[in-house]
């Protein structure tokens, strides 16, 4: 206590020694409790009030009491305001008259409850009457030690003290010749006024400015009041200046580094992004083939060594994604999601997938889910997942016997800061009965890179990141994460998360969501059909959705190679891609129908990306062309497609067929998409498919990069155009859209937009795959 009165007594000095000589009385007032206090005073009071300044402070009724009785009752209402004021107070004289001071300056409610009010006072007639070199006010101003400057109302210069005019270079007369926009500019270089419109009507004026000498700018922290006449009328403006270019240097320098912090921040989670990238791509094909080892036939020394590589291998998989993940968490890029799901559908899911692990241990899996009856909700549960997967991934790595428990309970309690906001609260304990934990390892276990101590890690292994990134995963939904733990009896994790109860239309939704990805329409009528396609996985998916309806498949590579199949034999239809080099779809279908070959009056379906071309109808039309299909296509639209124009060859009405392919969600992975594909393909096929994107994204995503460095821009554009619809079939839509928007920047010449697109490929493809690895993890161990 003794230290901050010092302190404030310190600050009171240096007040004084700065005010000292300007013909303006400078004060302080602070509100806390109700009562109000004067904590500063400048010198020039006695001038005004006779009075010396520590007679005011910490008694406001001494300074009441020089008030006439209108002023006192003026001054007990200025501080119910927050902002500026300007008035004008009456104080007694020894022979009864009154004189008039001008008050401005400004209220401020404090952070704490508190009120301050900051101003100045000055006698109307000696700022009015003072402005010749016999003044008193000019005598006292010019040799003050901040800068003083009076304009006249229309920002006319008619006054400056000596500290101003050294600072800004400016002789007397020279400076009488300028205005306030000569003189005073925005941080941009603009010319300001000092606030005429507001000064004009009376009230007060607060900024920071820089000001234009003659040797260079400089900062100005300024307050500008109205001067009134004994009518009140505004006729002049007293600005009060003080430098504050070196704060602003400091500033400045700050804020360039907290640029280049953030630069370099965003530039390691980049590189950690690609580095990532770089590695887990060999490393899923390294486990894959790991995988299919340990079916063959192996002696039991071999059979050891390659369980040794396979957990390595899980093990770095793990380490490379929690960098990611931590990485993505520092440069603020991790964003949730905000969707309907079962909640015990979410933890059941988790609990699942830990159960073989667990079992390897001989522990068993308790889940207990409780409190509200309705358990959908609105949230991010691939993050629920993250979450629990780290949480009970550490129970099971330290436990030896025993047992796991899982209790999530969701009520209506405000426990978190935003339930309340939102209506529920979600709390889960994860709880073990493994080795525990000390008191110290307790109070650094959510520290990235950190675990209990040495021989935990050699022991156990990990990169001490999972319960750091599940600590900041936490945060990020606006909740909160604990434990309590003993040593050698077990450890509790726990943690509430707010979060929203679905509504009946987001329910419904959700269930006949879930009801239309087990629909399938299978149709009766076999077909010989020709697919042109010269995407090697487009081709591979279509054909695969073609033979689930039972259809036969003959594949051609480009334009040229259909109409060569097409001259060679008859087809039942024939399914061509718009964009294919050498001949593109429209082209080959002229070709076919103007020739008299087996497929002249074969039905033609072209598929395209470009749905918004204002000429696709006349296009199809000029070509011959039965039917179009949007891609990426839908198996259900495709065949409704070929029914329709089938027949219409023969003669029979068919029912049209929705794309669920066309998303509108902003999504990285949309699950629901790929569950479809999985529903049309069966999951064996669509794992398939992932096994072979994953290079061909790496071939296609590196090409694009060259491309943008070879300002390649036509070759962009069709490499672009073929990538879109190969990742929406399985659901990458971040992806499929990144990739749309290339194709179309360019085409539009908007090529610094391409190149910026371009750029994020790689970190939107890993958040897509990350995403893809925990809804579908058995997808990257035995492809």
């Amino acid at each position: 206590m003794e230290t901050l009165i010092a302190e404030r007594a310190g600050q009171m000095l240096n007040y004084d020694n700065m005010f000292d000589g300007v013909p303006v009385v400078v004060f302080e007032i602070n509100e806390e409790d109700g009562n109000k206090a004067f904590s500063f005073v400048s010198s020039y009071v006695n001038e005004i009030f006779s009075t010396k300044p520590d007679n005011l402070i910490d008694d406001i009724n001494v300074f009441r009491s020089l008030l006439c009785e209108d002023s006192q009752k003026l001054f007990d209402v200025i501080l119910d305001k927050e902002g500026f004021y300007s008035k004008v107070f009456k104080i007694k004289t020894p022979d009864k008259d009154s004189m008039k001071i001008h008050v401005s300056g400004e209220v401020t409610f404090l952070k704490d409850g508190r009120k301050s009010l900051v101003g100045s006072m000055a006698r109307i007639k000696d700022i009015f009457y003072g402005l010749s070199d016999e003044g008193a006010f000019c005598d006292a101003a010019f040799s003050a030690p901040i800068s003083i400057v009076i304009t006249d109302i229309d920002g006319k210069v008619i006054f400056a003290n000596e500290y101003f005019l050294k600072k800004s270079g400016y002789g007397f007369e020279e400076l009488m010749q300028k205005s306030a926009s000569d003189i005073l500019f925005d941080e941009d270089g603009n010319a300001v006024s000092i606030g005429l419109k507001k000064l004009k009507l009376g009230r007060s004026h607060k900024s920071e400015v820089k000001c234009r000498g003659k040797k260079g700018f400089f900062w100005t922290s300024l307050i500008a009041s109205p001067i009134f006449d004994e009518t009140g009328k505004v006729i002049k403006i007293l600005t009060l200046g003080r430098d504050i270019t070196d704060r602003k240097k400091v500033e400045e320098e700050l804020r360039e580094a907290k640029e280049k912090a953030e630069d370099i921040l965003r530039n390691k989670s980049e590189f950690l992004a690609v580095m990532s990238h770089e590695i887990r791509t060999p490393m899923n094909g390294i486990m894959g083939m790991l995988q299919v080892l340990s079916e063959t036939q192996l002696s039991p020394e071999q059979r050891s060594y390659l369980e040794t590589v396979i957990r390595s291998s899980e093990i770095l998989t793990e380490i490379l994604n929690d960098v990611l993940d931590l990485s993505k968490i520092e440069a603020d890029s991790m964003r949730l999601e905000n969707i309907t799901y079962y909640l015990d559908d979410v933890i059941n899911s988790v609990s699942d997938l830990m159960q073989a692990k667990a079992k390897q241990k001989g522990l068993d899996i308790e889940v207990i889910v409780g409190g509200e009856n309705n358990h959908f909700v609105v949230g991010d549960p691939v993050r629920i997942k993250q979450i629990l997967n780290n949480l009970i991934s550490n129970a099971i790595k330290f436990t030896d016997n025993g047992r796991i428990s899982i209790r999530a309970f969701l009520a209506k309690d405000t426990v978190t800061s935003n339930a309340e906001k939102l209506g529920l609260n979600l709390h889960i304990d994860v709880v073990d009965t493994g080795i525990g934990m000390s008191a110290e390892a307790q109070a650094k276990v959510f520290d990235a890179f950190v675990q209990a101590d040495d021989s935990i890690a050699r022991k156990y292994g990990g990169s001490g990141l999972g319960l750091s990134i599940t600590k900041n995963l936490v945060s990020l939904m606006g909740g909160t994460i604990g434990l309590e733990s003993e040593e050698g009896r077990g450890t509790r994790f726990w943690f509430d998360i707010p979060i929203r109860q679905a509504n009946i239309e987001e329910v419904t939704e959700y269930r006949k969501n879930k009801e239309a990805k087990g629909e399938q329409v299978i149709s009766a009528t076999k077909l010989k059909v020709l697919l042109a396609e010269d995407n090697s996985i487009n081709a591979q998916v279509i054909t695969l959705m073609l033979e689930q309806y039972g259809h036969n498949v003959s594949v051609a590579i480009d334009g040229d190679d259909a109409i060569l199949k097409a001259s060679e034999k008859a087809y039942d239809m024939i399914v061509m891609d718009v964009r294919m080099p050498i001949k593109d779809g429209f082209s080959a279908a002229n070709h076919i129908r103007d020739n008299d070959g087996p497929n002249q009056e074969t039905p033609i379906i072209v598929m395209t990306a470009d749905v918004l071309d204002g000429e696709l109808s006349r296009k199809c039309k000029q070509a011959g062309v039965d039917g179009f299909l949007s891609k990426p296509v839908a198996m259900e639209e495709m065949q409704g497609e070929i029914n329709k124009c089938y027949s219409k060859k023969i003669g029979v009405k068919t029912v049209e067929h929705k794309n669920i392919y066309q998303s509108s969600s902003d999504k990285y992975l949309a699950v629901d998409i790929l569950e479809a594909t999985e529903v049309a393909l069966g999951i064996a096929s669509v794992k398939s498919l992932v096994a072979d994107f994953m290079p061909y994204a790496d071939d296609y995503i590196n090409r694009m990069h060259k491309f943008v460095l070879n300002e390649d821009w036509e070759n962009l554009r069709i490499i672009s155009h073929s990538f879109k619809s190969t990742s929406s079939y399985l659901g990458f839509c971040k992806l499929s859209d990144a990739s749309k928007l290339i194709e179309k920047s360019c085409v539009d010449k908007k090529f610094n937009v391409a190149r910026k697109e371009v750029a994020e490929l790689f970190p939107i493809y890993e958040r897509t795959i990350s995403e893809l690895q925990a809804e579908r993890p058995n997808y990257f161990y035995d492809v």
